[in-house]
């Protein structure tokens, strides 16, 4: 009736919910996508999964998954212009990275009892330098990306929560 054919589709593999657009590496054209999920019905925990797109016989498989000790934010996934690294909030105040592989690279130190709903926004990228920019329910944060490990550069702190993804 509407002039269009599902091509495929993806079923999450725990029960739980996508809540943020994915964002699309240009180099692999994967899917990068975050879950707030549930284990067992009852405890949270995340996960963030990349889908290949094409070609149609591998089309919505899925390419790599990973299960976090926190669970995801309701928020998009930032990805590197350069490297690729993918950055993705967690819903109690951590900042995790991962490469365009699925391997997670570090875990940020908690900035924040709670994060937003807004998503990570990668900045200033010059030479091996990093930040990556975040809201929360304290404030406004910058994260730089050290390579193996992450460092909180400084918090904005504000009365209420940020909900929208920072602008650079």
């Amino acid at each position: 009736g509407h002039g269009y054919t599902v091509k495929w589709q993806y079923k999450i593999f725990r029960d739980g919910d996508i809540f943020a657009s994915p964002n699309v590496d240009p180099v692999t054209a994967r899917i990068l996508m975050t879950c707030r999920c549930f284990e067992n019905g009852e405890t949270p925990v995340g996960e963030a999964f990349a889908l290949e797109p094409l070609p149609a016989t591998s089309a919505g498989q899925e390419k790599w998954r990973i299960l976090t000790d926190s669970p995801m934010s309701e928020t998009s996934p930032a990805l590197h212009p350069v490297n690729r690294r993918i950055y993705v909030g967690s819903s109690t105040g951590e900042l995790y990275a991962f490469t365009p592989e699925g391997v997670q690279v570090w875990k940020s130190p908690q900035f924040a009892t709670q994060n937003s709903h807004a998503s990570p926004v990668v900045g200033s990228v010059s030479g091996s330098t990093t930040m990556i920019y975040l809201a929360s329910s304290v404030g406004l944060h910058a994260i730089r990306d050290n390579g193996n490990s992450a460092e909180i550069l400084w918090t904005f702190h504000t009365s209420g929560r940020i909900e929208a993804t920072p602008a650079l």
